[in-house]
């Protein structure tokens, strides 16, 4: 374990209100945020806890997270924990990315969306980032609907009516 990661680590490794607030940490650091990127990308003990941090940090500063998108991606075929993965999706979701970047986490979304297995929260996050892309590109309104239609029997019910919400509001408003 090189010493960066023994930092982090001794960061992550307790969870508590301090821990969001060391995003702040973050700020001004692009060597911190490049050691959190590589730490959250990792099968790494914690590494969800990084990429909560990074998760925090990009709602202020999601342009300094753009250039870790790929490593972002990649992580997300391979990562096997549920709240990992809502991480990750969470830091996706404010990233600028390419329009092939795109197709392959809206792939990935789609695949998560369809997996009964994942937690709701993945699920959703899944979902928010399909709205997303329907914003982008209205033409896949009507694959998101069909999408929806052919899941929500297989949701519970509180998240079914989210996504519904949101398809309402997204989708079928406009």
């Amino acid at each position: 374990m090189t010493e960066t990661d023994k930092k982090i680590l001794e960061v992550i490794s307790e969870m508590s209100p301090a821990v969001k607030n060391y995003s702040k940490d973050l700020e001004g650091n692009p060597q911190l945020v490049k050691d959190f990127a590589d730490y959250a990308v990792s099968d790494k003990e914690h590494a969800w806890r990084a990429a909560w941090i990074l998760h925090h940090y990009s709602e202020k500063f999601p342009r300094d997270l753009d250039k870790y998108a790929q490593n972002i991606i990649d992580a997300l075929k391979t990562v096997e924990g549920h709240g990992h993965m809502r991480e990750l999706l969470k830091i996706i979701y404010k990233l600028k990315l390419s329009e092939e970047q795109t197709s392959e986490v809206f792939d990935i979304c789609y695949e998560f969306l369809q997996n009964n297995k994942l937690q709701s929260s993945v699920r959703g996050m899944s979902f928010m980032f399909l709205i997303r892309v329907a914003d982008e590109y209205p033409e896949l309104k009507g694959e998101i609907e069909t999408i929806f239609e052919n899941i929500k029997d297989f949701l519970s019910p509180g998240i079914r009516h989210g996504m519904e919400m949101r398809l309402k509001n997204k989708i079928l408003t406009k």
